[in-house]
């Protein structure tokens, strides 16, 4: 087998810089990289969701310029049809597997949905975002991506309610507790500080 040197790399999550090494195999050499797309999701070697999302935004620049440039081009259309194009050609690509974004900074897709409404709008960069987002009705960016997250893991909850995997913390136990949670039951211990016990619904109806 040979190795395409231009591209094979090392990816690392949260390493070292030992762990970072190039590894040399005869007269190749495999270097790290910092990022890796997979489906065009970004993965960032820090494992900082912040990172990933600024990633996300550098590459989808690319589609808010090309919407821009349609707005220039194209001034003169209905501003119905701007909205329709912004909608489905641009928030679909802006919002995509914003469901993974639980936790990290949302700034830089922010600043990409914003400085497209305000190109649609024909108003200046320093328009007040709040005064924007009320003429055309829209909601601010971290809203849409709430109700995004909410639906997939209503999805989620909904295809696997007898099998889903609770994760449930208790700080301090004086006695035991057995609470029950619809769909799965959790079995915890007076041993333990904290504890991660699954039982499925199926398996629990058969215990009790």
């Amino acid at each position: 087998m040979k190795i395409n040197e231009s591209k094979t790399k090392i990816f690392v999550v949260n390493g070292n810089d030992a762990d970072r090494e190039a590894m040399h195999v005869d007269d190749v050499s495999v270097c790290a990289c910092e990022h890796y797309i997979y489906l065009d999701s970004p993965f960032a070697a820090d494992g900082s969701t912040s990172t990933g999302i600024k990633l996300h935004a550098q590459s989808k620049m690319c589609h808010a310029l090309k919407f821009v440039s349609f707005i220039s081009k194209n001034n003169d259309i209905h501003f119905f049809v701007k909205c329709k194009v912004f909608k489905a050609a641009l928030m679909s690509t802006i919002l995509y597997v914003c469901e993974s974004w639980l936790n990290g900074n949302m700034k830089p897709v922010n600043k990409l949905y914003m400085w497209c409404i305000k190109q649609m709008l024909g108003v200046k960069k320093t328009t007040c975002n709040e005064l924007c987002l009320a003429e055309l009705g829209y909601p601010p960016l971290r809203s849409l991506i709430h109700a995004k997250q909410r639906e997939f893991f209503n999805e989620m909850w909904r295809e696997r309610r007898e099998w889903l995997m609770i994760l449930w913390f208790i700080p301090c136990l004086s006695r035991s507790v057995t609470p029950v949670i619809p769909h799965a039951i959790l079995e915890t211990s007076s041993t333990t500080k904290g504890t991660i016990c699954i039982l499925p619904w199926k398996k629990w109806k058969q215990k009790y």
